[in-house]
């Protein structure tokens, strides 16, 4: 894990920190498949896990694209 160090101190704690990073690992090379596929002719062996993981780390600290339109006020009657 690089010397990543676990933030929980118990062992529940630390088995779902690991389950965490688990599914995520899951997520992003689910999604690196299909963006691969989504290309014609690309290996989805060629996809690098780094650039994945920190393009979606960048999404979400960045929120881009995620909300497009500023929202309109709901007014009630």
């Amino acid at each position: 894990m690089n010397s990543r160090n676990l933030r929980s101190g118990d062992p529940a704690g630390v088995e779902q920190e690991m389950w965490s990073l688990l599914a995520l690992y899951q997520a992003l090379r689910t999604v690196m498949v299909e963006a691969a596929e989504a290309l014609a002719g690309t290996d989805p062996d060629r996809c690098c896990f780094t650039i994945a993981l920190q393009t979606a780390r960048d999404q979400v600290v960045q929120a881009a694209a995620v909300i497009t339109d500023p929202p309109t006020p709901v007014i009630s009657d």
